[in-house]
Formats: structure tokens, C-alpha cells, sequence
């Protein structure tokens, strides 16, 4: 009995180191999988950061090469805006401030145009355009319609003063 019995100890025992070593064997298995997928995932990272940087680069040197210019927050006339100035309304009476200061109103033409981009050089480009010569044109070739609605003067008196004299000259003397 005792062989019996010492033999199944030994089955046993053998049996519970196979199955330690496979224990073992699928830890470090397992171990060795989480290390390969972790390194995985870094070298994913690393390979995408350098993707997402790359073309950041590039593009600013396509723009660069697109538009021939220096890159910069603000250039020219985008940095300040042109205001009107009373001044112009001295040399074109038929303009004046619009509804802000970087506006101007033309009475011939009747509308509201902005001179903050290059200030006078917007009043002058409005001044030549074809659609105010063309206001122009038309109001300066139109007869005034005022003298049909001023008094009519008899004998250097308006007719009012010739009403007011004649009124007079028919009150009962006192």
C-alpha cells in the first residue's frame, strides 16, 4: 500500500508542477503579450504625433509659397481704418459723414460707401466711377423746378406784399 500510496503522491506532485509550469508558462505568456501590446500602443502614439506634425508644417509652407507674402497677424490697411474728414466736404460739398466715421454719404448718388480701407483714395475711386457720372449727369441736365413756386413780383412787390397793401388801403381810416 505504501508504494500505492506513494506512488499516487507522485502522480499528484508530478501533475501539480506540470500544471505550475503551465501556470507559468501562460503567465509569462501573458506578461509577454501586455508588454508586446503596450509597446504597440507607444509606437502608435509616437507614429501619429509625428503624422499630426508633419503636415502642420507643410502647410504653412505652401502658404508661404501660395500667396508670395510674409506671414503675419495684421499687415497694411487691415492694422488701422481710415476715417472720414470734414475736409473733403470742403472739396466735394455733395459728401458727408455717413451713419459711422468710417463712412461717407454721397448726395448725388444718394448712398452710404466706406472709406476705411484707403480713405480719400475710396472718395476719389467713387467720385470717377461710371455710376456717379452718371447721377451727376442726370441732375445737372434736370430744370429746377423752384422758379415756378416763387412769388410773382408786380412792379418790384411780391404778390403777398400787393395783398397786404391792398387790405390796408381798404381799412376805415380812425
Amino acid at each position: 500500500m505504501d508504494t500505492e500510496h506513494e506512488s499516487e503522491d507522485a502522480v499528484v506532485e508530478e501533475i501539480e508542477d506540470t500544471e505550475d509550469e503551465a501556470e507559468d508558462a501562460v503567465v509569462e505568456e501573458i506578461e509577454d503579450t501586455e508588454d508586446e501590446a503596450e509597446d504597440a500602443v507607444v509606437e502608435e502614439i509616437e507614429d501619429t504625433e509625428d503624422e499630426m506634425e508633419e503636415p502642420a508644417e507643410k502647410t504653412e509652407d505652401l502658404e508661404r509659397v501660395d500667396t508670395g507674402k510674409k506671414q503675419s497677424a495684421r499687415s497694411g490697411a487691415a492694422t488701422y481704418r481710415c476715417t472720414f474728414k470734414r475736409e473733403w466736404t470742403a472739396e466735394w460739398p455733395f459728401i458727408t459723414v455717413g451713419t459711422t466715421i468710417s463712412y461717407y454719404w454721397c448726395c448725388i448718388c444718394r448712398h452710404e460707401n466706406s472709406c476705411a480701407h484707403q480713405g480719400k483714395a475710396d472718395v476719389i475711386r467713387h467720385i470717377k466711377s461710371k455710376a456717379h457720372h452718371t447721377k451727376e449727369q442726370t441732375i445737372q441736365s434736370t430744370v429746377s423746378i423752384a422758379p415756378y413756386y416763387a412769388p410773382a413780383s408786380v412792379g418790384g412787390m411780391t404778390t403777398q406784399d400787393a395783398k397786404v397793401l391792398h387790405a390796408i388801403r381798404l381799412l376805415p381810416v380812425l
